[in-house]
């Protein structure tokens, strides 16, 4: 009898043991997905926040909407004011708006300063904003 009880023992430690370890791996496969969602969602933003400070750069003020950017951003790369591989970053940006759940932007009356918002892949909705004379001089 000792040595029965000893051998169930022993399977349900090993149980144990087993269910720890896919539980574990389980939770750094989460972790994993969760950290390249976000690494993923901060691309996107940061790419978006590129192309608005390459079109203050070029314009001297923010466009009041992001359709506005992107014709202006293509005009400026067939007028040669930009380098023509800013056209690949012009479609990047595109697609970076579209994968931006609930996308918003929104521009102050004097073109200075704006807001992004969305909702991030966890249902919270997030702003960023942006001013070029603060981030960059």
């Amino acid at each position: 009898m000792k040595s029965s009880k000893k051998v169930i023992l022993g399977i349900s430690i090993l149980f144990v043991f087993i269910t720890c370890f896919f539980a574990i791996n389980e939770i750094g496969r989460y972790k994993k997905i969760h950290d390249t969602k976000l690494d993923i969602e901060i691309a996107h933003v940061n790419m978006v926040k590129a192309s608005l400070n390459l079109y203050y750069a070029v314009h001297g003020s923010y466009p009041y909407n992001v359709e506005i950017m992107l014709r202006d951003l293509e005009k400026d790369v067939t007028e040669g004011r930009v380098q023509t591989e800013i056209s690949e970053g012009i479609d990047t940006t595109k697609k970076a708006i579209k994968e931006l759940k609930d996308f918003d932007f929104r521009l102050r009356g004097d073109g200075q300063v704006y807001q992004i918002s969305y909702t991030d892949f966890e249902e919270n909705k997030k702003i960023v904003e942006g001013n070029y004379n603060k981030e960059f001089h």
